[in-house]
């Protein structure tokens, strides 16, 4: 740690007690006084940098207006939406075009400055693109019912298939991700983690008012919403179709024999195979260092954009975890992979399939339940609102951590910054404190 002054040697040893001990070479022929001197003279230094350290870092956190108005916000804005819900579930589909139309474009400023890399293609992830679609529709039949744009509504069989397959998707893989994700948690006074969180959940509860509260929909929205294949007395399930497909295959071939589980998994596959596509011919080139793709100039183009495939790679090890359990495949040629960006196409293979058998797994465990009651619905999402609260504590413990860490980075970086001119000091030791 010492620059700047001779290079005095020093020695780590122990004495009797087991504790360790410092012996600098360049003190040994000083009086006791004069080492007393050199030592208090350094340890004087230590303390009022980091006393300086201290208050920088105190002025940097110090919290401000905006950052409990940001809280105070996303605390008041989710009360509002269980709120809303609760009392008015006829009306819950303008919350969800208001939360959805702010929160996507936010989020979106957000992710096209993301550094490194863009994240704009992040919006390809099937979460976006169902609530992308599911709010434009809501949008063409509000607005075809007030200018009346001559849009043609497709036939009643077409339109309970769309219902069921949409229906899949919100009570399934989206409510699913929201159970198992660790980062879909209640974190009030962040707008990226905030909008991750109502696009995985606001279409379950969405699905949940057209569904059981189909009658007071109706009567209030008559000219926007036609679900007369909805209709029925009570919270009847009975206008539910079968769960099961009368042909298990008839999903993965985008047939639809109008039994729940089909409608949804042939919905989920018609994102899934141009997804796929996209990704082999175009997105798994984007982020690598060296890319495949040349310019006009004969030259690799520069990496500008991320996609989720990689993002994911990247965090928590998971490609290191992947070619372990997978491939056998040595860490080092992982972690090099990690550095560079660029997987093998076995990976990506192996991701998109892991997808599918949790898309699947989802639709037994998630929609299967919700579609058999209203109540069973309603305690299939308060039991995710506990656990969404659960997880937000986790996420608020998790973030004072890194904060920490980063904390102890920055303290390491300013001490061995510290340069010590000619005096007592110099022969200190140059291990940390």
């Amino acid at each position: 740690m010492a620059k700047g002054g001779d290079s005095s040697k020093h020695v780590l040893s122990q004495n009797n007690t087991g504790n360790d001990i410092f012996k600098v070479e360049g003190l040994q022929n000083l009086s006791q006084n004069d080492k007393n001197l050199a030592f208090t003279a350094f340890q004087q230094r230590m303390i009022e940098e980091l006393d300086n350290f201290e208050k920088e870092r105190e002025d940097a956190l110090k919290p401000t207006l905006s950052t409990g108005l940001d809280y105070m916000a996303g605390i008041l804005n989710w009360t509002f939406i269980l709120s809303f819900w609760t009392a008015f579930p006829q009306h819950f589909w303008i919350i969800y075009i208001l939360e959805v139309g702010i929160l996507a474009p936010w989020k979106m400023s957000i992710m096209i400055k993301a550094k490194p890399l863009n994240e704009a293609f992040h919006y390809f992830e099937l979460c976006w693109v169902f609530n992308i679609l599911c709010t434009s529709c809501l949008l063409i039949f509000s607005l075809d019912a007030l200018i009346d744009f001559g849009v043609t509504l497709p036939d009643v069989d077409t339109r309970k298939n769309i219902f069921w397959g949409f229906f899949g998707v919100a009570c399934g893989p989206l409510y699913g991700a929201a159970y198992l994700l660790p980062f879909i948690a209640l974190v009030p006074d962040s707008t990226r983690l905030n909008a991750t969180l109502y696009t995985h959940i606001m279409p379950a509860m969405l699905f949940h008012t057209f569904l059981w509260s189909t009658e007071a929909i109706t009567t209030s929205w008559p000219k926007i919403f036609e679900l007369e294949f909805l209709q029925r007395e009570g919270f009847s399930s009975s206008i539910v179709p079968s769960f099961f497909p009368e042909h298990f295959l008839s999903p993965f071939m985008f047939s639809n024999d109008g039994s729940l589980l089909s409608s949804a998994l042939s919905t989920y596959m018609k994102w899934w195979v141009p997804y796929v596509i996209w990704q082999v011919t175009i997105g798994l080139d984007l982020p690598r260092k060296i890319r495949r793709t040349k310019g006009p100039d004969g030259k690799p183009l520069p990496p500008v954009y991320d996609t989720i495939f990689h993002f994911t790679m990247r965090g928590n090890n998971m490609c290191e975890k992947f070619g372990t359990f997978f491939w056998k495949r040595p860490v080092e040629l992982s972690r090099a992979q990690i550095e560079s960006n660029d997987y093998e196409l076995r990976d990506f293979v192996m991701f998109t399939t892991l997808h599918v058998v949790q898309v699947n797994f989802t639709f037994f465990i998630c929609t299967f339940p919700c579609s058999l009651h209203k109540y069973v619905h309603s305690l299939w999402l308060c039991a995710l609102y506990l656990l969404i609260i659960w997880k937000g504590a986790r996420k608020h413990r998790a973030l004072l951590r890194q904060t920490a860490k980063r904390r102890v980075a920055d303290l390491r970086k300013h001490l061995n910054s510290i340069q010590f001119g000619k005096g007592p000091p110099q022969c200190c030791p140059s291990s940390p404190i």
